[in-house]
């Protein structure tokens, strides 16, 4: 009894932890807190000046139209199953101890996007994104008790026109909203040092380095302040902490209330930052009055120069190569938000495996990993998440203006972190577009305005010409061979200079696993000869550099064929899997070859034949079935030649109620079902990988759509089963419409005519059987599928031709004329309402332009 007793009790409190949820659709996951470190303090000006108090725990999770049932949770979390959801969290303050303190609440991360009250009034609206931001808060807002409300409104879902990134984003990480970093209440002395803006520069011969800092000091709204006694003190510190300069401001610098300062540190013969050797220098700006300090600012510099020379690129004097890799944190729990130590052991890993760059092309990345690039030695590449914009966009002023902004967010957010050595302005642009092409510069423009550094944009195909206000053009590679990779970029070095073009997206992916040699496309064993090749090539030619795709598998937002689909959405593109074991081929190969270490071989293997044997099989089944229907009866027999050769004459026999046998007419229709989808099979399980048709099916199609489209490409066993049963139901469903058609005329028609029709209307597809038996390999041979295209496209006229000759035959030719109008009225509305919601003409546009780069890569 007590036995029994115990196990439910655990039954129970194992079902409690299982379900935190406030439905049992909807999901919260609190995500593991971390104490904030040193680098938090440089990067939110934390210090005893600066006091914080967490607002992290105590938290109310809701939904809107539900509002009694709430989940207590604490911040970090993160929430699915509903597109937006209400956080809220009450806190005391006093107003008289901090009566003279500037105050802000500060965010260090919200997806997507989110509406901020306090005490029901409105203080803040974030437009989207994980970039941290702050909110200064108005005495007359807040409640000199315990009854001050924070609210916040999270809104997680995309929109295809109006958010950055657009809801149709290719290849992006699963990311759930929520408040996803620490919030925390900072009170800042009246009198402060305001936001500081950083500048490193170095002379021709890197002999002496400035660091210039602009900055406000900001004081309250409307007060005279006295400055007597106030003064400016400056420090710098190497990297071992020693201070090497120290200087001080006297007042009469700034003595007008919130005037401009300028600060310039000087350092004669400094140590340069680079990749082998990131050495870093801390300033400290130190705000006092009678000697005693008032407020502090401190953050970390590094001092390197990147630079064009001729043909090659420098660092520092000496050649250089971006040997990179895209980095999409994510974790199979908590999805992209990993904490701290995680991302800092995963960037250490990075940096051991011989890499001097990271790129975060998907996500906004957390600036403590940005820091953190800087102290270990990895340049880092941030790019706006734009993705496959349709290039009628580019015309739109409010998208530009949202896409400008955004930009500007982000370079404003990063500009300052000495690892930051470019901005990206969007990816997979058309190559060779104009619409792209004029957009970017007017971009690329606009981010001139907050920066200096170099901006890229990364191309689908091979750009004939550097877009103005470029300083780089990225190509973006999916699985493009590599004999013909290489020799489009040497065309365009030769044509356009060879600094001007790197590698920004190298995507093989690995969905067909291990197997015994890299002759076997898209296996661990090609993916690995595919990066070696690259690396080799950059190696020899001084290209500007590479960057793989992602360091390891994870999962999207929507299913893939390009990417290889599976139930959990893993995108299997990664050098890692996505269990991040370091046992990869490709792991081993990247690392051996970027460290110069012992050379690592890639088995050549055979070529495993990859044309399910299926496909044979049920091609020599149905064409047995079908050669002994057609031998069975003289008479069937007949009917088969007049149904292909004079349709009319037979149509009008099945409307005259000749003698036509049901038995064998059944037999037929679902030998033509099978026939049917035997050839969709192989034309899905063909097309599977087709990166493109990826693409087109993410604008085409909903979530749903995709999944099923993807789910029959890579199931060929299933694709049959059920394209058969679908065939058929497609059939019956024609009868019934056509069924239905009649109650609009006077003739009248019998159900089993129309059904007859239907079925001898697709006997072509008899004549395909043939073909479908190697239909597969003939198509991977890839030397006539534009041919085969073709006649596949007539076949697909011939029996539509076909089916409205029936029912022209079947009807009369009066009634023929109402049902052809009603038919394609219907056929048009219902196409044209998909459409409407579910693609756009610049989407169209967009697809039009970047099938025609696909044709020639």
């Amino acid at each position: 009894m007590r036995m029994t007793t115990i196990k439910k009790f655990y039954v129970f409190l194992f079902l409690a932890l299982l379900n935190l949820p406030l439905f049992s659709q909807i999901k919260i996951k609190e995500l593991p807190r971390e104490v904030l470190s040193r680098t938090d303090s440089l990067l939110y000006q934390i210090s005893e000046y600066r006091e914080i108090t967490s607002l992290n725990n105590g938290w109310e999770a809701y939904l809107e139209d539900d509002a009694e049932n709430r989940a207590q949770i604490s911040v970090p979390a993160t929430f699915s199953g509903a597109s937006q959801i209400i956080f809220e969290k009450k806190f005391n303050f006093d107003k008289k101890q901090f009566l003279t303190e500037k105050k802000e609440i500060v965010f260090l991360g919200v997806t997507y996007s989110c509406e901020v009250f306090l005490n029901d009034v409105s203080i803040h609206k974030h437009p989207g994104g994980e970039i941290p931001f702050s909110i200064e808060l108005n005495d007359e807002l807040l409640n000199n008790d315990n009854k001050n409300t924070l609210t916040v409104i999270v809104n997680s879902e995309y929109d295809a026109i109006n958010t950055i990134p657009l809801k149709q984003k290719y290849l992006f990480p699963d990311i759930e909203g929520g408040i996803v970093g620490d919030v925390f209440l900072q009170r800042i002395p009246a009198i402060s040092i305001g936001k500081v803006n950083s500048e490193v520069t170095l002379n021709s011969t890197r002999t002496q380095g400035n660091i210039n800092l602009n900055f406000r000091i900001q004081t309250p709204d409307n007060d005279k302040i006295d400055f007597t006694g106030y003064a400016l003190r400056v420090k710098l510190f190497n990297r071992a902490g020693a201070e090497i300069v120290k200087f001080t401001m006297p007042q009469a610098q700034f003595v007008s209330s919130g005037a401009g300062v300028k600060v310039t540190i000087s350092l004669d013969d400094p140590v340069l930052w680079s990749p082998a050797n990131p050495h870093y220098y801390t300033y400290s700006l130190e705000l006092t009055k009678q000697d005693s300090i008032t407020d502090f600012y401190s953050a970390r510099t590094g001092f390197y120069k990147l630079e064009k020379n001729e043909n090659k690129l420098l660092l520092n004097g000496s050649e250089f190569s971006f040997y990179g890799t895209g980095y999409v944190p994510y974790d199979k729990t908590y999805k992209s938000m990993l904490g701290k130590s995680t991302l800092a052991e995963e960037l250490r890993q990075i940096k051991m495996m011989g890499f001097n760059a990271v790129r975060f092309s998907k996500v906004i990345p957390n600036p403590f990993a940005i820091e953190y690039c800087s102290e270990i030695g990895l340049f880092t590449l941030i790019d706006l998440p734009l993705n496959s914009m349709p290039g009628k966009f580019a015309s739109d002023k409010n998208f530009f203006d949202r896409a400008a902004g955004r930009l500007k967010t982000i370079i404003e957010n990063f500009e300052d972190q000495t690892s930051v050595v470019a901005f990206g302005i969007g990816s997979s642009y058309v190559a060779n577009s104009q619409e792209h092409a004029e957009f970017i510069t007017r971009l690329a423009s606009s981010a001139r305005e907050v920066t200096d550094k170099n901006l890229y944009a990364s191309f689908i195909g091979f750009p004939e010409s550097l877009p103005a206000g470029l300083d780089f053009c990225g190509l973006e590679s999916f699985a493009v061979p590599e004999e013909k990779l290489i020799s489009e970029i040497d065309r365009l070095s030769a044509k356009n200079g060879l600094n001007n073009y790197f590698i920004s997206d190298i995507v093989y992916p690995t969905f067909n696993g291990g197997t015994d040699g890299y002759l076997n496309k898209f296996s661990k064993e090609a993916q690995a000869k595919y990066f070696a090749d690259i690396i080799d090539y950059v190696k020899k030619s001084n290209l500007p550099g590479f960057f793989f795709t992602s360091y390891y598998d994870y999962a999207g937002t929507y299913s893939s064929l390009f990417a290889g689909y599976n139930s959990n959405r893993v995108y299997h593109v990664g050098i890692l899997g996505e269990d991040k074991g370091q046992n990869s081929l490709s792991y081993k190969i990247i690392k051996s070859k970027l460290n110069n270490g012992e050379k690592v071989n890639i088995p050549l293997g055979s070529k495993r034949d990859d044309a399910p044997i299926l496909f044979i099989l049920t091609g020599l089944f149905l064409s047995i079935v079908l050669a002994l229907l057609v031998n069975s009866k003289r008479k069937f027999r007949e009917d088969v030649m007049r149904a292909l050769f004079r349709p009319y004459n037979f149509y009008a026999d099945i409307r005259d109620h000749r003698i036509i046998s049901g038995f064998h007419s059944n037999i037929l229709f679902l030998t033509l079902a099978g026939a049917h989808s035997l050839l969709v099979t192989n034309l899905f399980y063909f097309l599977r990988h087709n990166f493109l048709l990826d693409k087109s099916l993410l604008a085409f199609s909903s979530e749903g759509l995709l999944d099923i489209f993807a789910y029959l490409a890579w199931n060929p066993i299933e694709s049959l089963i059920y394209l058969f049963f679908g065939s058929v139901v497609f059939v019956l469903v024609l009868t019934f419409f056509f069924m239905l058609t009649t109650f609009f005329i006077r003739t009248k028609v019998m159900f089993s005519s129309i059904y007859y029709s239907a079925i001898w209307a697709f006997l072509p597809l008899s004549l395909l059987l043939p073909l479908e038996l190697v239909l597969y390999r003939v198509l991977a041979a890839g030397v006539v599928n534009i041919y085969i295209y073709a006649v596949l496209g007539i076949f697909v006229i011939w029996l539509v031709q076909r089916l409205l000759k029936g029912i022209y035959v079947i009807f009369d030719v009066r009634a023929s004329s109402v049902y052809l109008t009603t038919f394609l009225f219907l056929l048009l509305t219902i196409g044209g309402t998909y459409l409407y919601f579910h693609l756009t003409e610049e989407t169209t546009f967009y697809l039009i332009n970047a099938w025609k780069q696909y044709s020639v890569m």
